[in-house]
């Protein structure tokens, strides 16, 4: 019953440096994105890799974590059998993240096109 979220912005996973966005310039600084020209938060920069780890690091299991990051949120807005996400099942979405045996991002498939490799 736990689902991992996030408010992540289109600067999520880019780095420290400053970000023209559609709706603002931002700025990230130590992984916090602020409007560039005050001191106002502007949404989370954490990925759900981000999430799967922290999930890891409180000794939650490897199948647990996986769920709270994958299935259980798309159950949660019942985008699980609307859209067919959240799944390793024949019909659905293949969006898929092949890990290493260190829990290191080696592939990305999108769609079922691969879309990243290490």
């Amino acid at each position: 019953r736990v689902a991992a979220a996030s408010d992540l912005i289109a600067a999520a996973g880019m780095g420290d440096g400053v970000y023209e966005l559609p709706w603002a310039k931002i700025r990230v600084e130590n992984g916090i994105a602020k409007l560039a020209d005050r001191d106002v938060l502007a949404g989370g920069t954490a990925t759900m890799y981000t999430a799967f780890k922290n999930i890891l690091s409180l000794g939650i299991d490897l199948v647990s974590a996986v769920n709270i990051t994958s299935l259980t949120p798309a159950k949660s807005i019942g985008m699980d059998r609307k859209a067919k996400v959240g799944a390793l099942e024949k019909g659905f979405a293949a969006d898929i993240v092949v890990l290493d045996e260190n829990l290191e991002i080696r592939r990305v498939y999108v769609a079922g096109e691969l879309v990243y490799q290490r």
